[in-house]
């Protein structure tokens, strides 16, 4: 009930006059919460965000990167994101609106895309009907000693019938006007939040060396997502993008939840998480026999490691992981201990033809 009251105290759709806004201040939301419980849909490898220290977290690793979306669409508005970028080669952190529901040939996108090989620029551009508009690619400077990677700022984009902006901490750095004869972007659009692979555009993004570093994993940090409708054309839709999602290749899915949550536990006590696995493959859709659920066994003491044990069906495909690290506030003569845990449950299924998307 207390994470259901801070999910509702912190994220305001604000329906004055029936019209919604969005305003997301992840320092004031429980670790643990899911994006998609607080106005986010899930457009690719949703698994690889989490909310946890004040910000919400995306990661890229070698399997995938993640593409979120808010439910949120709107014809006109000022969307706005608190953010540090990802770094290093063939890494790519972006800033997107996509028309929502539309095919990629007739979809329209505004975008500020940053390089993890220069931390020092932002990359503002658009797109009418899924065609490039030439010379709308612009770079925008950063000063050298406040690179986008290892400092947050404030990156917005104005979307009107009549022009788009785009802002820096809240400066306007480019204008684009509507003219007669030249394409514009017309269509309401949602605010996508991405981190991914842009090894394919080496010559663009430059490459990401996976078999160098197995296991490496790229990070983007958000601290705040608001977006303010300039007139109530808007709506809140669980929108997906079916175009975004590749091609299956095997008829493999594997399904992973991860599960942060602070408890206070005594040394008897036995809380309990329900997991729901989660394709990692947006590809495929399969659900689970049963649900999967992992059982804390509490320490006995603050140096002592918390001890997880799964059970799923079928059991034999089924691993699981945890970690724990008590919290500044516990001591050794303390009746309970607030202890951070962190469980990883993962099972794989084969899934039948008719089962992808």
């Amino acid at each position: 009930m207390f994470a259901l009251l801070s999910i509702l105290a912190i994220v305001q759709w604000v329906a004055a006059s029936s019209c919604p806004q969005l305003d997301l201040d992840f320092s004031k939301i429980a670790d643990g919460t899911s994006p998609f419980d607080v106005g986010f849909n899930d457009v690719w490898c949703g698994q690889n965000t989490h909310i946890q220290g004040g910000k919400l977290d995306l990661s890229l690793n070698q399997n995938c990167g993640p593409d979120i979306a808010t439910d949120l669409n709107t014809q006109s508005g000022l969307f706005e994101v608190d953010m540090e970028t990802s770094w290093g080669s063939g890494v790519v952190t972006a800033i997107t609106l996509f028309s929502a529901g539309t095919s990629a040939d007739k979809r329209d996108e505004v975008d500020m895309e940053f390089l993890g090989t220069d931390v020092t620029t932002v990359e503002t551009t658009y797109f009418v009907d899924g065609a490039h508009v030439p010379g709308a690619t612009q770079s925008v400077d950063f000063h050298v000693a406040s690179n986008t990677s290892s400092s947050r700022h404030t990156y917005g984009m104005e979307y009107t019938p009549d022009h788009i902006a785009w802002y820096i901490d809240g400066r306007k750095v480019k204008t684009v006007l509507k003219e007669n004869g030249v394409a514009f972007p017309s269509k309401p659009v949602s605010l996508h939040l991405s981190l991914w692979d842009g090894t394919e555009f080496s010559e663009w993004a430059g490459k990401i060396n996976w078999n160098a570093a197995p296991g490496q994993t790229y990070h983007a940090s958000v601290y705040s997502v608001k977006i303010t409708q300039n007139s109530c054309s808007g709506s809140v839709e669980k929108a997906r993008n079916p175009e975004s999602v590749v091609a299956p290749t095997p008829a493999l899915a594997v399904y992973s939840t991860t599960i942060s949550d602070v408890q206070s536990v005594s040394s008897s006590a036995s809380p309990k998480a329900q997991a729901t696995m989660q394709a990692v493959s947006s590809n495929v859709d399969i659900t689970p026999s049963s649900a999967t659920a992992a059982t804390v066994s509490a320490p006995s003491s603050a140096s002592s490691s918390a001890t997880v044990s799964v059970t799923s069906t079928p059991s034999s495909s089924a691993t699981v992981s945890a970690t724990s690290t008590p919290s500044s506030s516990a001591t050794s003569s303390a009746a309970s201990y607030a202890w951070h845990f962190t469980y990883t449950i993962a099972a794989v299924a084969l899934a039948m033809c008719n089962n992808v998307l």
